[in-house]
């Protein structure tokens, strides 16, 4: 069999401008990739900073609960005790 190298060397060409279409396809691809991992990588940067204000408020949340329950006790106990003084 006698080889035609100019068909070889058509074939090559084409294998190497299909190689180049494919590295730039796979390029795009991985430049998409990049750029919704760093939308991704953004918006749980800003939920966990807004779920850390969250935190802190709620923290302040019980600490004023905690207080409020505090003086209503002490203002319920100090009217029970004027108004059941004149029975002790």
């Amino acid at each position: 069999m006698a080889i035609d190298t100019a068909q070889i060397e058509a074939r090559l060409r084409e294998l190497e401008i299909n190689v180049a279409k494919q590295e730039a396809v796979n390029t795009e691809k991985h430049r998409a990739i990049m750029l919704s991992l760093e939308r991704v990588e953004t918006h749980i940067k800003k939920n966990s900073d807004s779920i850390e204000k969250l935190s802190i408020l709620s923290n302040k949340g019980v600490g004023g609960l905690k207080l409020l329950v505090w003086v209503g006790t002490l203002i319920v106990t100090t009217i029970g005790y004027f108004k059941l003084k004149p029975y002790l």
